[in-house]
């Protein structure tokens, strides 16, 4: 067996070729993506608390669910909120007064951009806050 060295000319053109070559491939099929270009829609499993009363001070927003990124963000009843991610699984928000100031329900939504001239991304699946009266 025959063990060779690679020169410095070898590793630049392999590193010419990587930064030139890697960024334009996006999804690759197989599983491997270079770069987090293609990220998958997020779901929302639960939120915590599933109900309060309508009126109530500000409060953070506990999500669990899967594929949460760092640039996914919640929404209720349409109107984006701070997010802070907790990391895959777990985001939470700040959920205003006004946003529960009313007896009903809120519809809660994590959105997933997808990251710029990529794929992926998208809308998870509604969860519902009860505000009682």
């Amino acid at each position: 067996m025959t063990i060779s060295r690679i020169d410095k000319l070898q590793w630049t053109t392999i590193l010419v070729i990587a930064v030139n070559f890697l960024p334009t491939m996006g999804c690759v099929p197989g599983g491997f993506t270079p770069y987090p270009d293609c990220v998958p829609g997020p779901t929302i499993k639960s939120i915590s608390p599933q109900a309060v009363t309508a009126g109530s001070p500000d409060f953070a927003l506990q999500v669990t669910g899967k594929d949460f990124h760092s640039y996914s963000f919640l929404t209720i009843n349409g109107h984006g909120r701070t997010t802070m991610i907790g990391g895959e699984h777990e985001l939470s928000a700040l959920i205003e007064q006004a946003d529960i100031a009313q007896p009903g329900t809120a519809q809660i939504v994590v959105i997933t951009p997808p990251p710029k001239d990529s794929c992926g991304g998208g809308i998870s699946n509604p969860a519902t806050l009860r505000i009682a009266q």
